[in-house]
């Protein structure tokens, strides 16, 4: 049988509540853990389906992303296996998931390690399944589940309707008694504007965004409207903004406006989704933050130094895997992806940046994908706009990708905005790939080479696409652990270069690179162009940029 690297269905397949978690039906080996829930020093049982004759078993800890458990069974006659270990005694609690398979086809499943009833067992903190739960970042969908995280300011507020837009002010006084009662554990400070309008607007000072931020400085001031919702990091540079405007930050006031973009625009969008093949399901929605100063100098707030979130309500059933939230260009008139989640009637957006979104679905497939192992993937990432084929009717999977086509779909799948290349010498302003290449080189994606050339045409190698999926990752904000230790059963990890092991190590503890075999890792092996929308696939999942 023909080897071809790692592909992982989407983790909406885990079904809770029974004593089997099956997922990952269609695949050519199933898995199933024999509780869904287990205490500290019992054991689990692993068992499932294979037509490969030894199976890898690892089990990865999703509190800190690391490999927990790993072994190997074989399978018998019938293609069955079984594996029963045990969870340690001080085994963090929470969500753990359990991958098995070959190094090319595998499936999972999860379950949760808790407190015995009667308040037994060792601590330590859950973690999301279905792909590892990512760390270093505050800015993903996971609302705060306790009180002392989420801080209500609603009370502090004052609102006024004037000419259809509702401006809610903050009062300093009251909300300041707040911030100083708030512990260090506060992470949203949250207000609900209760009056509706195509308009919305949230004012408070500088000064208090700068004193939240002081409380914890991966806060974020949420602001709940009936027309989405925005989470502004509180850590934003308050006294470099006042110096700008030539005020103090008690003179300056930031202004968070929430809009319903106007009709000629919302318009302009629904015929540009049309064109691309798509539907806009949510009418657009322009998000903004100024800072204004009392002597009428304004700033606008249009980038930040980490993801943005802001969520739109969905007033209708969405297929998470043909949809994406968009950013609408009305000068260029234009629509790019961006990183989006669906969970609770709403979508949430997440770039480092402000404009104006919407959600769009559609259905994209090709002629020459019948058959091929990652159909789905390619589909699914089209359909969402990230990737495209060479024509309307043709993907090519199985010819080689660039490393300017690889630039390009990592600056797509993490919405950022083109730049203008620099440095390279091979690479003109008119190449397609330029502004790619550009942005991709500005978020530290990409390296060049010692003479001055990016080398464009080049087909990537897998260490080489190991080293921009980790880059990718941690512009992400989410942090992997680089153990060395999981690449042991290659027996060529020799030939993996020193300057990309820690990027190969990360990739394959997060399950999003497996080695071409069981035992060969072949970093210098290209990469064709279903293998790397399947790994980039994964690694949208994993730092929960895409369901």
């Amino acid at each position: 049988m023909k080897k071809r690297l790692l592909t992982i269905v989407s983790a909406a397949a885990i079904v809770w509540g029974s004593m089997s978690a099956t997922i990952y039906a269609d695949a050519s080996v199933t898995v199933n853990v024999s509780q869904t829930q287990v205490n500290p020093g019992n054991s689990l049982t692993i068992s499932g389906n294979s037509i490969y004759p030894q199976v890898i078993i690892k089990v990865i800890n999703s509190t800190n992303n690391t490999v927990f458990y790993i072994d190997t069974a074989s399978t018998d006659s019938s293609g069955n296996f079984t594996k029963t270990f045990t969870i340690p005694t001080g085994a963090d609690l929470g969500s753990y998931v359990t991958v098995a398979g070959s190094a090319t086809d595998v499936s999972k499943a999860t379950f949760v390690v808790a407190a015995p009833s009667n308040g037994g067992g060792g601590g330590g903190g859950g973690g999301g399944g279905g792909g590892g739960a990512t760390t270093g970042n505050t800015d993903k969908p996971a609302t705060p589940t306790t009180q002392s995280e989420i801080v209500p300011i609603t009370e502090t507020v004052i609102e006024t309707v004037q000419q259809g837009v509702v401006t809610a002010k903050v009062d300093s006084a009251k909300l300041s008694e707040i911030v100083t009662s708030s512990g260090p554990q506060a992470k949203v400070f949250s207000v609900d504007v209760q009056g509706t309008g195509d308009t919305i607007k949230t004012e408070l000072t500088l000064e208090l965004l700068a004193r939240m931020a002081e409380k914890n400085p991966s806060s974020v001031l949420q602001v709940n409207t009936n027309i989405g919702k925005y989470n502004l990091p509180t850590n934003v540079d308050a006294p470099t903004l006042a110096k700008t405007l030539g005020v103090t930050e008690k003179d300056a006031v930031i202004t968070i406006t929430i809009e319903k973009a106007k009709p000629d625009v919302s318009s302009q969008a629904e015929q540009t989704a049309s064109g691309l093949g798509a539907s806009m399901i949510v009418s657009p929605v322009d998000f903004k933050v100024d800072v204004t100063g009392a002597n009428g100098q304004r700033q606008e707030l249009s980038s930040f130094a980490s993801y943005v979130s802001r969520s739109v309500p969905l007033v209708q059933p969405v297929d998470a895997e043909k949809s994406i939230g968009v950013l609408y260009d009305p000068t260029a008139k234009t629509l790019y992806p961006i990183p989006t989640w669906f969970e609770n009637n709403q979508a949430t957006m997440l770039r480092k940046g402000n404009s104006i979104y919407s959600i769009i679905t559609s259905s994209k497939t090709f002629d020459d994908l019948s058959g091929h192992w990652a159909k789905k993937d390619i589909e699914q990432l089209a359909s969402k706009l990230i990737v495209s084929g060479v024509d309307d009717q043709h993907f090519v999977p199985d010819s080689k990708i660039t490393r300017a086509e690889f630039a390009t779909l990592l600056v797509r799948a993490l919405g950022i905005e083109q730049r203008k290349a620099e440095g390279f010498k091979d690479v003109r302003a008119d190449d397609w790939f330029a502004g790619s290449v550009g942005a991709a080189q500005e978020a530290d994606l990409i390296n060049g080479y010692e003479d001055g050339t990016f080398r464009p045409n080049e087909v990537i190698s897998r260490e080489q696409l190991a080293v921009m999926i980790a880059r990718a990752m941690k512009f992400a904000g989410t942090e992997v652990k680089a153990d060395r230790t999981v690449l042991n059963p290659f027996v060529d990890q020799s030939n993996i270069a020193d300057w990309s092991k820690d990027a190969a190590a990360q990739s394959v503890s997060a399950g999003i690179i497996q080695g071409m075999t069981d035992t060969s890792f072949a970093a210098k092996e290209s990469a064709t162009r279903a293998q790397g929308v399947s790994i980039l696939k994964r690694m949208l999942q994993y730092v929960k940029f895409m369901n």
